[in-house]
């Protein structure tokens, strides 16, 4: 449900054309061959799967198959029931082709009153659409005295269901999380299609789910009033991919380097969205881990997380994925967002300049953009913040040849240098709660 008014709302969907190319998104094919091919096989009389549920029971037997061909363009199994994939590989990022999948600058057309609805572990729509495309609105309709725009986060995964649940993947969330869809979304529908005067005009515009405290929090805007607080990366000891993050920024150059092999990929064994338990990816030499000391406290992060990492190839291209994660005193590391918004291609560095290729050695200023979360570290919890190369299947194997998988097979080791110090301040930057500073 992304919005609800006296008009239909075209805000379910991202807030950018950005979700098709950070790295390109094979959760596409798993959607299209689960949602539209069934209909689409069943209209033509084609052979195969012709219901949803005959679909989701095939798809683990294709799976391996589908989500391994390279290159993406060759996948035969969508052909001629979905056109449309192929179109997709056809334009490169840069294309204008792609405006069509662009809300930031057509909020103005929008006239409906829109609840921006989403939950911290959605990898559909996600807190980055819900958010970005509430603050488009509010910023459209500034002059309007009244915004009929609000944001409601829970710590949930895509779909209806999972509001009424109180676990997300693995992790527990207390009663506090499960809510009634159906009534909130009536009452929405009260106030602005039926004018009924149910008080939603006057409460806060945002309510969000703090994991870890398990409680709900209104406030005015987002993201609310925090501290953006640096944690700098101290590079692991020799023969460990296990380094630090303190307050403190490093004092002398540190490197930390591991080998990304496409053709080993990290490998994210959980079919399933929701938080899982990721310590086994510690045990990865192409992994890096970045842990802080224990919270002496409760610390509360809630915004947007920026990822400012400095970091050389000998290569022409790669995909930095830098997940955080709460890392508990029994070794359990709990992701706090789906896979996505945590991935940045190198080659796409600067969007609006189109495609660049690395030089190799050359040391960059990486990152993802679009880190979002609500999370209380709890006392004696740690951050974890995970560097690597790839999560597959998720997204797709970045080459690191400079040659895309859209076209090429033509897969090439490579070696990424991440550096620490006061020339390269490699860090990650947490938006502290008041009571955290």
């Amino acid at each position: 449900m992304a919005g609800c008014g006296g008009e239909p709302s075209a805000l379910e969907s991202h807030g950018s054309r950005d979700d098709f190319f950070h790295a390109p998104d094979m959760s596409w094919i798993e959607w299209i061959w689960d949602n539209i091919v069934p209909d689409v096989r069943a209209r033509k009389n084609l052979p195969g799967a012709k219901t949803g549920e005959e679909a989701i029971a095939t798809w683990k037997q294709f799976a391996p198959r589908m989500l391994n061909t390279l290159l993406l363009k060759q996948l035969a199994d969508l052909r001629g029931v979905a056109p449309y994939y192929y179109d997709w590989l056809s334009h490169p990022a840069e294309d204008p082709w792609w405006d069509w999948a662009e809300l930031r600058n057509k909020y103005r057309r929008v006239h409906a009153a829109v609840l921006n609805f989403s939950g911290w572990y959605d990898d559909n729509y996600g807190p980055e659409g819900a958010t970005t495309n509430f603050n488009g609105l509010l910023e459209s309709r500034a002059n309007d005295s009244e915004k009929r725009t609000h944001l409601l986060l829970g710590p949930w995964v895509h779909g209806v269901d999972a509001t009424a649940k109180t676990t997300s993947g693995e992790r527990e969330f207390g009663p506090a999380a499960a809510i009634d869809y159906d009534e909130v979304v009536l009452r929405w529908m009260d106030r602005y299609l039926r004018g009924v005067a149910n008080g939603i005009d006057k409460e806060k515009p945002v309510r969000y789910f703090v994991m870890g405290d398990n409680t709900w929090r209104d406030a005015d805007s987002w993201p609310p009033p925090a501290t953006p607080v640096e944690y700098y990366l101290n590079a692991p000891p020799a023969g460990s991919n296990r380094g630090t993050i303190s307050r403190e920024k490093p004092a002398h150059r540190q490197v930390a380097a591991f080998v990304s092999d496409p053709g080993n990929p990290v490998l994210n064994v959980y079919d399933s969205s929701g938080a899982h338990d990721y310590r086994k990816l510690a045990e990865r030499s192409d992994v890096l881990l970045f842990d802080s000391a224990p919270m002496e406290r409760d610390l509360e992060v809630t915004g947007p997380i920026a990822v400012k990492i400095f970091v050389s190839c000998d290569c022409r291209d790669f995909d930095l994925w830098a997940r955080v994660l709460d890392l508990a005193p029994d070794g359990s590391a709990f992701n706090l967002m789906s896979p996505g918004l945590d991935v940045q291609r190198a080659s796409y560095r600067e969007m609006k300049k189109g495609r660049q290729l690395l030089r190799p050695g050359k040391i960059y200023e990486l990152g993802p953009a679009s880190l979002l979360t609500s999370n209380v570290f709890q006392k004696g919890h740690r951050i974890r913040l995970q560097l690597s190369g790839s999560f597959f299947p998720n997204f797709s194997r970045n080459l690191q040849s400079g040659e895309l998988e859209n076209d090429s097979a033509r897969l090439q080791k490579a070696t990424i240098s991440i550096y620490s110090d006061r020339r390269h301040p490699s860090r990650i930057v947490l938006p502290l709660t008041p009571q955290c500073q």
